[in-house]
């Protein structure tokens, strides 16, 4: 029997750069249970001085399970989504509120970022996407290696031109 110490994890680098906006998306099964948890994320951002606005999207849209009714808020800063979330609750509109079916037999959650390449693409395209992403910057730093040998110029320098991306 070999018995060894798991690897260390590489720590939590926080982006040097904040996003201007985040999401924050809240489900619930019917309208009634989606208010109630609206209420409860009222009182949480109420009461909360330490967790930052980007976690608690994070968490709030990955965390947990997706159903029809759904509230969606886009905000700057933690005042801004309980201001927010207030007016849902005192407006008791479902105007936010956007519904849908559940796609039994789509079984992933999976992301694309498409840069089409018909013309809508522009100089930094991304670039605040690499600045504020891990998952992102990594994926594309890996791709500047790969291509390190066949490109005149490293594929960040073409990406980001005006940047001081450090390689």
């Amino acid at each position: 029997m070999i018995i060894a110490e798991s690897p260390s994890l590489a720590p939590y680098q926080k982006s040097s750069r904040e996003r201007p906006d985040h999401l924050l998306i809240l489900s619930a099964k019917n309208e009634n249970a989606l208010t109630e948890l609206v209420s409860h994320y009222v009182d949480y951002l109420s009461q909360n001085t330490t967790d930052e606005v980007a976690n608690i999207c994070y968490t709030a849209n990955i965390g947990r399970c997706h159903f029809e009714h759904r509230l969606a808020i886009v905000g700057k800063s933690k005042a801004e989504i309980k201001q927010k979330l207030s007016k849902n609750l005192s407006e008791n509109t479902n105007g936010r509120v956007y519904k849908s079916q559940t796609i039994d037999n789509l079984n992933s959650n999976q992301i694309a970022f498409l840069f089409t390449g018909q013309g809508s693409q522009y100089v930094g395209m991304g670039e605040q996407l690499y600045d504020t992403q891990p998952t992102f910057r990594k994926i594309i730093d890996h791709c500047n290696e790969i291509l390190r040998d066949y490109l005149k110029q490293p594929l960040l320098e073409v990406l980001y031109p005006k940047s001081s991306i450090q390689n």
